[in-house]
């Protein structure tokens, strides 16, 4: 989406879409890096359990155990946070800023100046016959 908004986009257009905050909104608030149900369903019962986190990567590792088996799944995990979406839309505008709306957790990323130097189809699959 970035990529086409940028090149339609006039030179002194902006775009602004809203963006919240997952990473807080999940650990934080609801608390995830503790344990969640996930599934209850017929004759499966799991539970998403936080297990780390990876510094370099921002992968939150979490391990999936069904409780009445005990089978066991771990799984690398990224939550979007705002910085990751500015960052993001950076590759496609010059300037961007950010402005919190109820919180400093939620609000609008506002996008000026398109780079227009990737281009839609630089992301299409090429096969060769």
């Amino acid at each position: 989406m970035l990529v086409n908004v940028s090149r339609a986009l006039v030179d002194y257009g902006v775009f602004v879409y809203e963006e919240g905050d997952r990473v807080y909104d999940i650990f934080i608030k609801t608390g995830f890096k503790d344990v969640i149900p996930m599934v209850a369903e017929g004759s499966r019962v799991a539970l998403d359990v936080f297990a780390g986190w990876n510094g370099r990567t921002g992968d939150t590792i979490c391990i999936l155990v069904d409780l009445l088996t005990g089978e066991r799944v771990e799984m690398n995990v990224y939550y979007w946070d705002i910085a990751s979406s500015t960052t993001l839309t950076w590759m496609f505008f010059e300037d961007i800023d950010f402005m919190p709306a109820r919180s400093p957790f939620g609000g609008f990323i506002l996008a000026r100046r398109p780079r227009r130097v990737i281009k839609p189809e630089d992301f299409t699959l090429r096969t060769r016959l």
